[in-house]
């Protein structure tokens, strides 16, 4: 066992994952990009940490089908406690960000005993650098092909290795990372974010030019320089911001007529938030963005979006992960992720919802604990339904219901006050 797990050791640091199973996919050939510079942009940092927060706080469990009716089980010991140096929460943040930013998660599984048997239980699991994973299909002599799997240079069995996928092209066996899909649209972000930076590094917040009448048209390089670095000397970077500029000799400064406004630079910005966004599929004002949130009503329909957040967003990549964990298993038992929880903030809108199938009939007492992950109780699969409730024009089955004729007002005896 602790053979297997040593590998973990030599998978540490970053590392760009380059392994050629999806550069053929990727949207630009930018060599200032990578899933690290990315991970810098603020907006690639909410989008990328809000998914995987919101998954990895998500209540989780095991369940067996028992009949119609679904039981919870005692869950394994590596579901909440994946190795010794890992939690469950630390893990599953970590294996969504390899998804998100590389496209592939790796982990290292170690059976009971060392064993390489797939049949014996998972004991720990390791989350590997997707940079020192290299993973080949290789076709045998019967003409079926298998995946084999490289860690740091050396081969570790298909039955240790789970591998997660991300979007995967067709013929392709490597997921798809959002960062290489939108590398185009990133570089210019990363050229954006430059730009402003240099253009508050310098404190000169109009670009412009100095004409100098005092001197000849025809003037050395070193003369324009030495003016040229005299004026930046004095009068750039953030301590002579708002300061007055004093020049002689004639000497005017005249500001070009593209400013930071004309060139649309704030735009600019808005709109790369709104591009990184519909890349994670996140709302724009699910990362702070003042803008959309207005836009959206100042916070109307916060019921509904955080439905469509669990549902289109949330929802594959935690299908992803079930489909994984389960057969990790015992046999008839599976994993899920309750994503109800993301929705759950309004508990009266809930109840209510429940209470109202739980009257009209299509709720039974079980139904509704099962879907809180409860055990039933006994007499809980009955259905209810109104006596009230007939065809129209019919009259409702069952013995006529009458009211207790009320009782008579006591009649005050003569004399009393």
């Amino acid at each position: 066992m602790r053979g297997l797990a040593s590998l973990v050791a030599k998978t540490e640091g970053r590392s760009a994952w380059s392994d050629g199973g999806s550069k053929w996919f990727t949207g630009g050939s930018s060599t200032t990009v990578t899933q690290w510079t990315a991970f810098n942009l603020s907006a690639v940092w909410a989008c990328a940490t809000l998914i995987a927060d919101a998954i990895a706080t998500l209540p989780v469990g095991t369940f067996r089908k028992d009949g119609e009716t679904r039981r919870s089980t005692d869950a394994p010991y590596w579901l909440a406690n994946p190795n010794p140096l890992s939690d469950r929460l630390d893990y599953d943040t970590q294996r969504i960000l390899s998804l998100l930013l590389w496209g592939n998660a790796y982990t290292l599984l170690v059976r009971k005993n060392g064993s390489l048997d797939p049949a014996m239980p998972v004991v720990e699991r390791w989350l590997l650098n997707p940079g020192h994973v290299q993973a080949r299909r290789v076709v045998a002599y019967d003409e079926r092909s298998e995946l084999v799997y490289w860690v740091r240079g050396e081969p570790v069995p298909r039955q240790n290795i789970q591998h997660i996928r991300g979007y995967t092209p067709p013929g392709f066996f490597l997921g798809m990372s959002v960062i290489d899909q939108a590398r185009r649209g990133l570089d210019m972000t990363v050229s954006a974010e430059l730009a402003g930076k240099n253009l508050y590094d310098q404190g000169m917040h109009q670009s412009g030019v100095l004409e100098v009448p005092a001197l000849p048209s025809e003037v050395s390089k070193e003369v324009t320089d030495r003016l040229r670095d005299t004026v930046m000397e004095r009068h750039s970077g953030a301590g002579n911001a708002g300061k007055p500029m004093v020049l002689t000799g004639g000497t005017q400064w005249k500001p070009s007529m593209l400013t930071p406004s004309d060139a649309q630079y704030l735009e600019t910005r808005k709109f790369q938030i709104n591009e990184i966004c519909r890349w994670f599929r996140v709302s724009p004002h699910l990362v702070q963005d003042i803008v959309a949130h207005a836009s959206q009503g100042g916070g109307n329909g916060i019921e509904q979006q955080a439905t469509e957040f669990a549902q289109y967003t949330l929802m594959p990549w935690v299908r992803r992960l079930e489909a994984q964990d389960s057969p990790l298993t015992p046999r008839g038992q599976y994993i899920q992720y309750d994503l109800e929880a993301a929705v759950r903030a309004d508990i009266a809108t809930q109840n209510e919802s429940f209470a109202a199938g739980r009257n009209g009939g299509w709720y039974s007492a079980n139904d509704v604990r099962a879907s809180k992950n409860l055990p039933p109780i006994d007499n809980g699969d009955i259905y209810l339904q109104p006596v009230n409730y007939a065809e129209a024009g019919t009259q409702p089955t069952g013995p006529p219901v009458t009211m207790p004729s009320p009782e008579p007002a006591a009649v005050p005896a003569q004399g009393a006050n």
